[in-house]
């Protein structure tokens, strides 16, 4: 799966989890701003922001990143 397929996984998920952006991000601990840099690609998130994206999202990591 390449890196834009996994960005619009993501994307996904987060719109069929009836979170809104600010909640996400404010679940993850960083601010809408790194959130939405990380869903454009302009910055690719750490580990541990896919780690708390997945418990946020009740997604396991392989299902969110197309494994």
């Amino acid at each position: 799966m390449s890196y834009s397929e996994i960005l619009l996984s993501i994307k996904s998920h987060i719109e069929n989890s009836g979170l809104t952006l600010q909640q996400v991000a404010d679940a993850m601990g960083i601010s809408i701003k790194t959130l939405k840099s990380h869903l454009v690609g302009k910055t690719k998130p750490r580990i541990n922001h896919i780690e708390k994206l997945c418990l946020i999202l009740n997604v396991l990591p392989s299902k969110l990143l197309g494994l």
